[in-house]
């Protein structure tokens, strides 16, 4: 059922209808709240989230997609979770940089689509506002994993964000993603 029809009818209380707008306010609203707890500690060489880029991703997010990016948050999550148990940290400009942002985009295509995972991984790296070999390093590691995530769908897998997480991994440890400037393996 389209989001934007959903309909709950009640003789007692007459039509509900929660409208595709409202879901979005819904769905940015717990995006917003949820994004100021996210990010490395400083001080401790660990990728720290910009938490206005953060509220700018969820707004952007929520108007693309509505209540949907809740999958973005909890990819997001769950990405910077394997990469500090799989690599000891969440890096900046190194190999568990380029592992997260595979993973990140890579688990959100599984839930989203692969256009609409790398369009939300696009519009994270113009909110971030880096310089311009940073952005061609996350940008490329988007892509691929936006193409792991669409190869785990296509899989049948049962388990699509462990595939993505072992594509990405392998890809990571073998220097076939993406460091600074755009250069494979590069980090």
């Amino acid at each position: 059922m389209d989001l934007g029809q959903l309909r709950r009818h009640s003789p007692e209380k007459g039509d509900i209808v929660v409208t595709l707008h409202r879901l979005r306010v819904v769905g940015a609203g717990m995006l917003v709240a949820l994004a100021a707890s996210i990010g490395g500690v400083q001080g401790t060489g660990e990728a720290k989230a910009d938490v206005g880029s953060d509220l700018a991703d969820a707004s952007q997010c929520s108007v693309l997609y509505g209540a949907n990016c809740v999958h973005v948050l909890d990819a997001k999550i769950w990405a910077e979770d394997v990469t500090k148990w799989k690599f000891g940290r969440n890096g900046r400009n190194d190999m568990s940089d380029a592992f997260r942002h595979c993973a990140w985009i890579g688990a959100v295509a599984t839930r989203l689509g692969q256009s609409e995972a790398y369009t939300v991984g696009m519009i994270h790296e113009e909110n971030v506002k880096g310089p311009e070999f940073e952005y061609k390093m996350d940008d490329w590691n988007n892509f691929i994993g936006s193409g792991i995530g669409a190869a785990a769908v296509s899989s049948g897998t049962s388990d699509q964000w462990g595939y993505v997480l072992n594509e990405c991994e392998s890809k990571a440890r073998a220097h076939a993603l993406y460091g600074l400037d755009g250069i494979k393996g590069n980090y």
